[in-house]
């Protein structure tokens, strides 16, 4: 757990921080959100298409090598996203890296919203 004072990365247990002993706030830790890869997807999602219980698809933004990208409404955290659905093949080859520590974790933040302008076509 990060201290909000000195930034210092304590184990999740503690209620001081080691470094600074500010009290550490237990109730404040953000929650991590895992990525869940799906096995089989449908060949072409379209508008009003609910993706992974989740995700509605509001339209496709583009198609490349790897795959498709969609800008969907994300119902769990109420905003806007792209969704990006990688080809079978290349999704069978991935294993995604294990994490050493939770530092490259953090909860969504308002910048990372899709805003007009940032997709190129």
């Amino acid at each position: 757990m990060r201290c909000p004072k000195c930034h210092f990365e304590n184990p999740a247990e503690s209620i001081y921080c080691s470094k600074c002993a500010t009290k550490l706030d237990l109730k404040a830790a953000p929650s991590v959100s895992v990525t869940k890869t799906l096995e089989a997807t449908p060949d072409e999602l379209v508008r009003g298409t609910t993706f992974a219980s989740r995700y509605e698809i509001i339209e496709e933004l583009g198609t490349g090598g790897m795959g498709k990208v969609y800008r969907a409404f994300d119902k769990k955290v109420e905003e806007e996203v792209a969704l990006k659905l990688l080809r079978p093949e290349i999704a069978a080859d991935y294993r995604p890296p294990q994490p050493q520590n939770q530092d490259h974790t953090r909860p969504l933040r308002a910048n990372d919203r899709i805003r007009p302008g940032q997709i190129e076509r």
